[in-house]
């Protein structure tokens, strides 16, 4: 693709990180929480100089997710 890279130049354009909450209800044991799906979308520019410049556009989109519980403090004193 490139002849003879001599440096590579990588440039941030944007970095969002878009997600969505959803409540968890209390049950047994767990006072409740929540749980967040989403996706960081990052947009960066590569610059490679060589024989010949040439510039890349490169988006990612990296999908994320994770839980928060409460956990009832009474269950854990029940457990020891």
């Amino acid at each position: 693709m490139v002849d003879s890279v001599k440096t590579v130049v990588v440039e941030e354009v944007s970095k969002q990180i878009i997600e969505n909450a959803t409540p968890i209800p209390c049950s047994e044991g767990i006072l409740g929480g929540v749980a967040v799906t989403g996706f960081i979308d990052v947009e960066k520019i590569i610059k490679i100089c060589g024989y010949k410049t040439k510039f890349f556009f490169l988006e990612k989109k990296l999908p994320f997710s994770y839980v928060l519980l409460n956990l009832d403090p009474l269950r854990e004193r029940e457990q020891q």
